[in-house]
């Protein structure tokens, strides 16, 4: 069966074999613990002991506690991905076994932090850091005090240097990067 909210695919397997996790949960933990990952996803406090405690609360290992989890970042990542609507959320949660009061947890939450989730996983997203400047250098060695010179006068080693100044959202600044190559 496709789900909007997996890009119009099959719902991974794992997610399927976790999901039910989440009903051991009532929809005011569920709720809790929804916004307190959004706080997380968003960069904001995130209380990781109240989590916990709700998870143990409903009688999960901590096992199953990271696995639910797990499966609560997906769903959220993945509708907000997605763009999927509050009511075709609620709809396909309900079709892989979620109570009602659960999927609306889901999807009040989603209607109101959507656009500060946008914001936050745009800024996780992959990308290319933009490069300024690049520099290397190339050098062969043909003979040393310890090495006779070879017959044939191929290099003994190579040694390239490379220096790339970049800018990056997280970090500015130059990396040197040195490799030598010598014959086997």
């Amino acid at each position: 069966m496709k789900f909007k909210f997996c890009g119009n695919n099959d719902c991974p397997e794992w997610v399927l074999s976790e999901v039910n996790l989440l009903n051991k949960m009532t929809a005011i933990k569920l709720r809790v613990i929804i916004l307190q990952l959004m706080n997380r996803m968003k960069g904001k406090n995130y209380d990781k002991a109240k989590v916990e405690k709700f998870c143990n609360d409903s009688g999960l290992s901590t096992q199953e506690g990271q696995s639910a989890v797990a499966v609560i970042e997906f769903i959220l990542t993945s509708a907000v991905k997605y763009q999927v609507e509050d009511s075709e959320l609620t709809k396909e949660l309900q079709q892989l076994g979620l109570p009602l009061e659960s999927c609306e947890s889901f999807a009040k939450s989603l209607l109101k932090e959507r656009e500060n989730l946008v914001q936050a996983l745009r800024g996780e997203s992959f990308r290319i850091s933009k490069i300024h400047d690049m520099n290397y250098k190339i050098s062969y060695t043909l003979a040393s005090s310890k090495t006779p010179l070879p017959e044939d006068v191929s290099p003994i080693s190579l040694q390239s240097q490379m220096q790339i100044k970049y800018e990056d959202s997280t970090k500015k600044g130059s990396q040197n990067v040195v490799f030598q190559i010598t014959p086997g």
